[in-house]
């Protein structure tokens, strides 16, 4: 996935698929965002124009906007961030600004928090049952636990946000949960190793 298209290598030949207007079969838009297999082995496209499915019969896709009561194409820029199941993806999408829920199946779409990230990283903790939302801002990371869908804690670091705490002001670019108690964050400043029980962080430099 690029800003210039999709690409699909199947072992023999290589494939590219662009945005076609006049054809409703063509993917959302050329600028992909992120790809996702579900659980029933199907490709899922975010882009900056909603979400597309991969068609394996034909090398089509099935294009879906990400807002509720929408039924037509909405130039709306989203990432996906998992299935919590089957059937049940987890987005963030730039319009409303906004933590979503689509079901694959029903089409159902929910909003489960406001977030003014446009990425992020989903995780499950097993031992808890919780759903962690980890988003990568230019000033920090917003840190959302969820239980099914209700939102039970949010919390950010390195945003300047926290006075009680003495952390620098970082920008994240990607985040790594390690376990239910240890993240890694890759920032413009280097690794940062941050406890969630302490709240304590160990920077790593080159």
């Amino acid at each position: 996935g690029t800003r210039n298209g999709l690409t699909l290598y199947d072992g023999t030949r290589t494939i590219n698929f662009l945005y076609d207007e006049q054809n409703k079969k063509s993917i959302s838009s050329n600028f992909i965002t992120r790809i996702i297999e579900d659980p029933l082995h199907q490709v899922w496209i975010s882009t900056d124009a909603g979400i597309s499915r991969y068609n394996r019969s034909d090398n089509s896709f099935s294009n879906f906007s990400v807002l509720p009561e929408s039924n037509k194409k909405e130039d709306v820029y989203c990432v996906l961030l998992g299935f919590v199941n089957d059937y049940e993806l987890w987005l963030l999408e730039t319009k409303t600004k906004s933590i979503r829920t689509f079901n694959t199946k029903t089409r159902v779409i929910d909003s489960l928090s406001s977030t003014p990230a446009v990425d992020g990283a989903l995780w499950y903790d097993s031992l808890n049952y919780t759903r962690h939302i980890w988003t990568y801002l230019s000033s920090g990371t917003i840190h959302y636990v969820f239980k099914d869908k209700k939102l039970l804690k949010k919390e950010t670091f390195f945003t300047g946000e926290n006075k009680k705490q003495e952390e620098p002001v970082l920008q994240v670019v990607h985040v790594l949960p390690k376990d239910d108690s240890v993240i890694w964050l890759s920032t413009t400043a280097g690794l940062i190793e941050l406890n969630l029980l302490n709240h304590k962080y160990i920077s790593y430099k080159t």
